[in-house]
């Protein structure tokens, strides 16, 4: 969904703070830890990754490793 309004570097610090966020809800018990993966795919896929297996928190550093490499800008 984001991924044409954002650049790269936009959507690692999305990732990186849905992760820390879903976190942080699990911390204090506010969600389930059995739905954090659920929660995670979601977020993964409105930030625009669209691949629900990234969304143990590697997608930051996929898009990271892509930026580095010059596939995405």
């Amino acid at each position: 969904m984001l991924e044409d309004k954002t650049t790269a570097r936009q959507r690692q610090r999305l990732y990186l703070a849905a992760v820390a966020a879903i976190a942080l809800l699990v911390t204090y018990k506010v969600i389930d830890p059995a739905h954090a993966p659920l929660w995670l795919d979601l977020a993964v896929n409105v930030i625009g990754y669209g691949t629900p297996a990234v969304a143990s928190g590697t997608a930051a550093a996929v898009v990271k490793k892509q930026r580095e490499d010059g596939t995405v800008e």
